[in-house]
């Protein structure tokens, strides 16, 4: 399709149509039409300034804060500083046991057997323990006055390694996890016995298992805090001077000596805190 373009005029008196086209981009502050004169800029606003004010703020605090973020990061000796205590209180301790002294372990005075097999022979004391369904074994423990209300019965065991080096050794069978303990009537001390004359029984007291400690944890599955548990022969033991028990097994056999050497291997009597 032919397109159609406005003829220019060729009358002299009749302006050119260009000539009427005005520049807009040229027509702004600072300029004008061709034969114009341009116009001087005018000044900044007092929101020019502002914006430069705060620009220049900005940059004077970001460059502050770079400074300071160097010293923090900066390493720093500890010379010169306190040095927490790793074992606090430990310098008191010797104080403290002076003041109250802890559970205490009592090795028995006599012991004594006797034998339902043979009831008129007569036994001494003798640390050799012989435990069997015919064999009781007597202990006497003598009690000082003390702060601790509770005690127990405990079957001290050893090791096999400690025991081979300090020179000890038993012989045990059958069930040895539940050697019985019985209080008995005897308020004086006791220096011989037969089956006969033994002292009687009064009550059942609880039972002990002829195990170390850590045996006891795997074996029996004991935990922390059984000497609290029923099984555990406890007894209130403060204001009494002498205490006889009677440790028995009916269906095991035992067979140590008792002496008061370490590693301890015994029957004794510990007070509870």
């Amino acid at each position: 399709m032919s397109s159609y373009f406005q003829l220019q005029s060729h009358d002299p008196d009749t302006p050119d149509v260009d000539e009427n086209v005005k520049h807009p981009l040229l027509n702004g502050e600072g300029f004008s039409d061709q034969d114009g004169i341009a116009s001087p800029p005018k000044g900044r606003s007092w929101s020019d300034w502002l914006t430069l004010g705060l620009s220049v703020l900005m940059m004077a605090t970001s460059f502050a804060l770079y400074v300071d973020s160097t010293k923090i990061v900066a390493p720093r000796s500890a010379d010169g500083l306190r040095k927490p205590d790793a074992y606090p209180g430990l310098d008191s301790v010797p104080e403290f046991r002076k003041k109250k002294k802890g559970p205490l372990m009592w090795f028995p005075g006599p012991i004594l057997r006797a034998n339902r097999a043979q009831p008129d022979e007569i036994y001494g004391r003798s640390p050799h323990v012989v435990l069997s369904p015919t064999d009781s074994m007597f202990y006497q423990f003598r009690i000082k006055e003390n702060n601790f209300q509770w005690c127990y019965i405990e079957a001290v065991v050893p090791t096999a390694q400690a025991a081979a080096e300090g020179g000890k050794s038993f012989v045990g069978s059958g069930d040895l996890y539940n050697i019985q303990i019985w209080n008995v009537s005897a308020p004086q001390k006791l220096e011989s016995m037969s089956w006969n004359t033994r002292p009687e029984r009064v009550e059942l007291m609880g039972t002990v298992a002829w195990l170390n400690e850590r045996e006891r944890m795997k074996v029996l599955d004991w935990e922390d805090g059984w000497q609290m548990k029923p099984q555990a022969p406890r007894f209130p033991c403060n204001g009494h001077k002498w205490m006889t028990f009677e440790v028995a097994c009916d269906n095991c056999t035992l067979e140590f000596d008792q002496i008061f050497s370490d590693p301890a291997m015994a029957f004794d009597l510990l007070q509870l805190a």
